[in-house]
């Protein structure tokens, strides 16, 4: 069979709109996509250090995955979005969309992690298989409560680092077995012929399935080891994306570095627990963010002194210096919260 773009036929009432994907939280995007993914290849580890590696490339705008009927489909959503009047910033959204696909290149992402399990499951409808819960479903998780994640929703951070809200995934788990989709976000929209579709559209068989096949976008790269990659397509590059996934990886995941559980690669700078300082000291961080990399810092040293408190899932580490004290929360070798207060007073500890 070959593979194409297949947005569902509905005849729900229900409308999708412009903003029906996007999540609420007090991260930036970018910082929300890093967590997610270390997150959820740091939970399905089978060795360590569990590897997982960001980087950026260019690809012709015609190898993107049958690109000419996405492009079909951007049109119809945007032609839905001009009969509203009232709603320009959704037509606008849709034109910037277009604007990205008219482009002859596009700028991708990808993030690829070895030593974990792949997303096994692909082969079972069960929807809460990690294949089935990661890629297809939304709200779905197979992971239990004292897990780096478990509401089902951080993944959709992965699309939202696409200007057209699309993305690939593409895995060999440890029983030998491939997969792969796209998985593009969109608006409820009406084809050419007149028929409603749905907003969350699936690249793979003429089925609406997902292949069978591992997919490689990347032409520098290829898969020979268990482990899953992700490809965001038009991925939202900044002046400084590199120095914010650097800073978001240590930041989140700097318990995991420094036990040795975890090593990233950031478009080939490696972060391990050997560079993890370096790494930090020759971050080319603005004016306003050089208090954030010594917070770090002094986390670091928290950290190191050992817990404060153990709680059921998670420990409480507690430290002050001469004009701070620290909190952070760490749970499966990640910080789940960190707080900075000037201090009340002299006895808080």
């Amino acid at each position: 069979m070959s593979r194409r773009w297949y947005f569902p036929p509905t005849s729900s009432p229900r409308f999708d709109g412009i903003n029906a994907y996007e999540i609420d939280n007090k991260d930036s995007p970018l910082q929300t996509f890093v967590r997610e993914v270390c997150q959820n290849s740091n939970d399905s580890a089978v060795e360590r250090p569990m590897r997982i590696e960001f980087s950026k490339f260019v690809i012709d705008t015609k190898d993107l995955p049958d690109s000419e009927n996405l492009r079909k489909t951007l049109e119809a959503c945007s032609q839905e979005t001009e009969k509203i009047d009232k709603n320009r910033d959704a037509y606008k959204r849709y034109q910037l969309r277009l604007k990205e696909l008219n482009k002859p290149k596009l700028t991708m992402m990808r993030v690829s992690d070895f030593g974990t399990t792949g997303l096994s499951g692909s082969d079972s409808d069960i929807s809460t298989t990690p294949w089935n819960s990661f890629t297809l479903g939304r709200g779905l998780s197979n992971k239990d409560a004292s897990a780096g994640g478990s509401k089902g929703r951080g993944k959709d951070s992965i699309n939202r680092m696409s200007r057209i809200n699309t993305a690939f995934f593409s895995t060999l788990d440890t029983e030998g077995t491939s997969a792969s989709v796209g998985v593009s976000y969109q608006i409820t929209h009406y084809d050419e012929e007149g028929q409603k579709r749905e907003s969350q559209g699936f690249y793979g068989e003429d089925n609406g399935r997902h292949s069978t096949e591992q997919l490689m976008l990347d032409s520098n790269f290829i898969r020979n080891e268990p482990g899953t990659d992700i490809y965001v397509a038009a991925f939202d590059e900044t002046d400084n994306d590199d120095y914010q996934i650097k800073l978001a990886v240590i930041r989140d995941f700097f318990v995991s570095i420094i036990e040795g559980k975890l090593v990233a690669v950031v478009n080939g700078t490696k972060i391990d627990e050997n560079s993890i300082y370096s790494v930090l000291d020759n971050l080319d961080a603005p004016e306003e963010d050089q208090e954030t990399i010594a917070n770090i810092m002094e986390l670091i040293n928290c950290y190191r002194k050992g817990p404060k408190y153990s709680c059921k899932d998670y420990d409480i580490y507690l430290d002050k210096s001469e004009k701070f004290y620290r909190v952070a929360s760490i749970r499966a070798g990640m910080t789940i919260s960190r707080e900075f207060h000037k201090l009340p007073h002299d006895n808080y500890m």
